[in-house]
């Protein structure tokens, strides 16, 4: 018996939608895991805190780290208007290059120069890389830095909602400060650190950490990524803690917009704090507003 053309027609559809159904759940699942990009960004007006001990060889004797440390801002004035020589709209420029694939990623990133500037008469001593300035000396500073890194990550949830990831970081963190009056400068350039470059001391150190990323991944997503270390080798030893956080809308699936923040803390000393030449206690903070472009091709 022949069946009515109705049931034919159901039938059909039927058949016909379960097998759009599997073309349906790959189109859902759009979202390409593996990405090559790079985003250029501006680290918005960081503000610097440091309580610090710096020695040095002075011109005559060695001078240890005397007294109590010094603070940028009760003890130089320094004023947390950040400048650089790679600036737009009162930020300083950053940028990274990162290669992401379902399994891992790979993240090299950079941010350029900056430097904040005192002007300040001593109300107490202070030694400072090698040089002593006493009390009602009119006294001129700068604290320029650099930072750079690259971020390993393993990915182990990635899908078009979330991205969980460990982090293993190798960073350097480069500090050239100078204190200086008419005919005395005290600077970081003679510290005990593993590696130079030009005036600035280089801080190399590990971090370890997790990173997440949630939402509809391929128009919009929240990120955090934690990464921390305690760290001893050669003559130095501290830890430290970086925090990154931000949202970021992409209007078309290729091109981003990114808004965040990010905090920098570095406790970091050298071992022998005894040793009264050539040595350094640092206490460091940055915290600062982040903007940024990102452009990635699957």
């Amino acid at each position: 018996m022949l069946r009515s053309p109705r049931r034919v027609i159901i039938g059909l559809a039927l058949l016909a939608s379960l097998a759009a159904a599997p073309a349906r759940a790959d189109e859902a699942d759009d979202f390409d895991t593996s990405w090559i990009g790079a985003r250029l960004g501006i680290f918005y007006r960081p503000e610097m805190n440091l309580r610090a001990k710096v020695a040095g060889t002075s011109v005559g004797q060695p001078l240890g780290l005397l007294g109590s440390s010094l603070d940028i801002r009760d003890d130089l004035g320094v004023r947390q208007t950040v400048q650089s020589d790679y600036m737009f709209q009162n930020g300083i420029l950053e940028g990274e290059l990162f290669f992401d694939t379902r399994w891992s990623s790979v993240s090299l990133w950079a941010v350029a120069p900056y430097e904040y500037e005192g002007k300040a008469t001593l109300s107490r001593t202070i030694n400072f890389g090698g040089a002593q300035f006493t009390a009602s000396t009119p006294v001129e500073s700068r604290f320029r830095q650099f930072h750079v890194g690259i971020d390993f990550k393993i990915n182990i949830i990635n899908n078009r909602w979330v991205r969980l990831s460990p982090v293993v970081a190798a960073r350097v963190l480069a500090v050239d400060w100078e204190v200086k009056t008419l005919g005395l400068k005290g600077d970081t350039s003679d510290i005990k650190t593993p590696l130079k470059y030009d005036d600035a001391a280089l801080i190399p150190y590990p971090e370890l950490g997790f990173e997440v990323r949630a939402g509809l991944r391929k128009w919009f997503e929240v990120d955090l990524k934690v990464t921390g270390s305690y760290f001893t080798y050669d003559q130095i030893q501290g830890s430290t803690i970086s925090i990154d956080f931000g949202v970021t809308a992409y209007p078309i699936p290729f091109l981003g917009v990114r808004l965040g923040g990010r905090y920098l803390e570095y406790d970091i000393r050298s071992k022998d704090r005894r040793d009264a030449k050539d040595s350094f206690d640092l206490d460091l903070e940055y915290l600062g507003a982040t903007l940024s472009i990102i452009v990635r091709f699957g």
